[in-house]
């Protein structure tokens, strides 16, 4: 080959070792900004995820295995001087292959709406700008650091930099955000003194905390939806509850809002503290405690300590809602001077509920008050949703509502999506339960698909943020899941699928019932299809269906929080 070829083959080389390099860089830079974003930007969040199992579909899949191999067989060559044309043009070519499938998967999965990609903010703006600057400088030091050993070689130099450059994305991105964390703390503090000052401003404003392992959000629907027909509310947006997103919501109130549902989101002691010194409760619900976020909390009497810590902003005559169903709950201490409903169907609640039926159709249930009972039905299902109408009741007793005044708001009541929605479908019924994700909320959904007829396929995701809790509450899932008669089982987290899997078996559960691992989405659609049967075939090829309608329950379960490798 000409030297002229030989030198414009070069520069091509080089200019689309260059190309992979920033879009393979920018495709990480994505996803790791999803990680971090999906964990809130909480380095405790983080290593909590690094130090799971669920670490090597994070941080080391295939293509970060094969880059590592790579490093090290040019490193080799860098360090020995043994430079091998034909052995360093196939490292070469394998590198740049590589780096070309990893992009077109990850076309495939934008065009296909399957990608993981962070929402926009300015804030991703700023540590997206701060991690380009780190990469230029980085590309450059490795480059000229490799040079120094072997000045002969810049190709080999350069493509060590650009696969050093590519590894250390990860590491990138964590120290962007870390850099420009002291400027992020200033800006919040801001936020959260303005919301402050705004809502001492609002002295007319009732606010309703919300706290609690689970069923917050529902919750704050339920009682956003009954305190609607009498006052003007607002609440936090969908599952916003983070002390910054609270904030914010707060300075958006109109002047003339009569009350105000806050979720409070904690993660450690003081989180709901920080949240509460600006939005100032009146009125205190707490849904129910169990082991979530165990692994960041650090133990039981963190977790009751810290979800109560909105009870020490209310006054003298003020509320506290307290679920008594919930073992940890009546471990809290309640400041004097508060008054407290006790709701649940236990016969310690001063609110108290007894369910009279229940099916796919709704609930009716009787709830005791005062030495008076009312009959109530509405179209939400399983006790837990039944514990959060007890909540929302409660409130609204509080605020000058009487029962009679909500019978018929409770026949039709509103959830959050992803929150046990039970969607009529042609082949039977799909249940999405996709952002429940402790262990009570599990149970619970486990429980309603236990009360249907017919087939029954579950998808399951892990429990993440349970520490040494982790190992005993999938056990209880396996052990609730082998009472439910399943058909089918796809289990697809990362962390504990073995070990539900493992107790099944243990307990009998037939192994071809179950599915977990790596099997692609084409098999377990088969899969689905086999179990589900030609009815479900017919739906998903036409939407229609002529042949007699097969019962079939299809739950969806953990999905909101676990789903993040692509």
């Amino acid at each position: 080959m000409p030297v002229f070829e030989l030198i414009a083959l070069a520069v091509l080389a080089f200019y689309f070792s260059i190309l992979t390099t920033v879009l393979i860089l920018i495709k990480k830079h994505i996803y790791f900004l999803y990680i971090w974003q999906w964990k809130e930007y909480r380095l405790d969040k983080f290593l909590d995820l690094v130090t799971s199992p669920k670490f090597s579909a994070v941080f080391l899949d295939w293509f970060t295995i094969c880059r590592i191999l790579a490093l090290l067989i040019l490193l080799l060559n860098l360090i020995l001087g043994v430079l091998n044309a034909d052995y360093f043009l196939i490292t070469y070519l394998f590198i740049i292959g590589i780096s070309v499938l990893e992009l077109a998967i990850f076309a495939r999965q934008i065009i296909q709406k399957r990608a993981l990609l962070p929402k926009f903010s300015f804030k991703l703006l700023g540590i997206s700008g701060l991690a380009v600057l780190l990469n230029i400088v980085g590309l450059l030091s490795i480059a000229v650091l490799s040079l120094r050993f072997y000045s002969s070689a810049f190709i080999l130099a350069l493509l060590i930099a650009l696969l050093v450059a590519t590894l250390a994305a990860p590491l990138v991105t964590g120290v962007s955000i870390l850099a420009l964390f002291p400027l992020d703390y200033l800006l919040k503090e801001r936020i959260f003194r303005k919301a402050k000052a705004y809502r001492q401003k609002l002295h007319n404003l009732k606010v309703v905390g919300i706290s609690g392992s689970y069923g917050k959000s529902s919750t704050k629907e339920i009682l956003s939806f009954l305190l609607s027909s009498k006052f003007k509310t607002e609440k936090t947006f969908q599952n916003h509850n983070s002390t910054l997103a609270v904030a914010r919501k707060i300075l958006n109130l109109e002047a003339d809002t009569d009350i105000f549902i806050s979720e409070i989101g904690a993660y450690h002691q003081g989180d709901g503290i920080e949240q509460c010194q600006f939005s100032l409760p009146n009125t205190a619900i707490i849904t129910g405690l169990n082991n979530q976020h165990f692994a960041l909390f650090g133990g039981k009497d963190q977790i009751i300590a810290a979800e109560s810590e909105s009870l020490q902003f209310l006054k003298a005559g003020d509320f506290a809602i307290i679920n008594y169903d919930s073992a940890w709950c009546k471990e809290i201490n309640i400041p004097e001077g508060i008054k407290l409903i006790k709701y649940g169907f236990s016969p310690e609640a001063n609110l108290r509920a007894e369910i009279i039926k229940m099916d796919v159709s709704g609930t009716t249930f009787q709830v005791f008050w005062e030495n008076q009972s009312h009959t109530f039905e509405t179209n939400l299902t399983t006790t837990g949703n039944i514990q959060n109408i007890l909540a929302a009741l409660a409130c609204c007793l509080v605020y000058g509502f009487n029962l009679n005044q909500m019978t018929d708001l409770l026949t039709n009541l509103p959830l959050p999506n992803g929150t046990l929605n039970i969607i009529k479908k042609e082949y039977g019924y799909l249940i999405d339960d996709s952002h429940n994700a402790n262990l009570d909320g599990v149970l619970n959904s486990l429980n309603l698909v236990q009360s249907f007829d017919g087939k029954k396929i579950v998808f399951l995701d892990d429990i993440v943020e349970l520490g040494n809790q982790s190992v005993e509450s999938h056990i209880a899932i396996a052990e609730s899941l082998n009472k439910i008669n399943l058909d089918l089982l796809i289990l697809v987290g990362q962390n504990y699928s073995q070990i539900i899997a493992d107790r099944l078996l243990e307990l009998g559960f037939d192994t071809n019932k179950i599915i977990y691992g790596s099997l692609g989405g084409k098999l377990i659609q088969a899969r689905v299809d086999e179990v589900a049967g030609p009815d479900w075939v017919a739906d998903q090829i036409s939407g229609k269906i002529e042949a007699e309608q097969l019962k079939t329950v299809i739950l969806y379960q953990g999905f909101g929080t676990g789903k993040f490798v692509g």
